[in-house]
């Protein structure tokens, strides 16, 4: 598989936004294709040439935008995985943004196991996530089922893969306008039977509740053990 990433960047100043930059060098080998950052400024972050030097020596495209509080991530979302535009089945696209950079100090324990959940889930072992996506058009974790900016499911959190032949086959410019249109953006164009879910759906906030890290790598095994590349051989034939 061609494996691409946008990342979305909000660096507020003071806030986790460094240790997120850390889990992108820490998985960058997992994507051989484009890499495409987007960093998202105002009064309260960070300057651009500091976050730019933060991101050095990892190859990237990096574009900048000024933050829109009343669309946050889905301002740029669509331009930018359209740079990545292709119907080609053995392409996917990972994406995921830092997560926490508003939230309150009370919080980021949760958060944190959260994002590292979701990281670990979705980067730690490529060939899984390939195999995967040659069955189902999406993959991420903590699926939710319920109305959601405009689609009655979504990957809470926002951190996720999608196959170009099924979402640049579609109508797949439409995003509901407002911060969360892009957690809602699958649920838009992927049917739920279409999309994989990693982990248990969840039906309560993660906010509150911490990721143990023991159940990570529990669901993380059972995966491996049925996604085998002996079992996906088999099931071509």
């Amino acid at each position: 598989m061609r494996r691409n990433l946008y990342f979305y960047l909000y660096p507020v100043k003071d806030s986790v936004w460094p240790w997120h930059v850390e889990r992108l060098r820490k998985y960058w080998g997992v994507w051989n294709g484009r890499k495409i950052v987007t960093i998202a400024t105002d009064e309260t972050t960070e300057s651009e040439s500091a976050v730019r030097r933060e991101l050095d020596g990892l190859d990237c495209e990096i574009s900048v935008t000024e933050n829109d509080l009343a669309l946050g991530e889905a301002k740029t979302f669509v331009g930018e995985i359209g740079k990545l535009e292709s119907q080609r089945s053995d392409e996917i696209t990972f994406y995921a943004h830092a997560k926490g950079v508003t939230r309150k100090p009370s919080e980021m324990a949760n958060i944190l196991a959260w994002s590292s959940a979701m990281y670990h889930m979705n980067l730690s072992d490529p060939g899984l996530i390939d195999r995967i996506l040659e069955r189902f058009e999406a993959v991420g974790c903590f699926r939710f089922a319920f109305q959601h900016a405009g689609s009655w499911w979504h990957f809470a959190g926002t951190y996720f893969w999608f196959r170009h032949s099924a979402i640049f086959s579609r109508a797949w410019r439409t995003i509901s306008p407002g911060p969360h249109g892009v957690e809602s953006y699958l649920g838009l164009h992927v049917p739920w039977d279409s999309a994989f879910c990693l982990t248990p759906s969840m039906a309560h906030t993660l906010y509150d509740r911490p990721v143990p890290h023991e159940d990570v790598l529990g669901w993380m095994k059972s995966h491996q053990e049925v996604w085998t590349p002996e079992a996906m051989k088999e099931a071509r034939t």
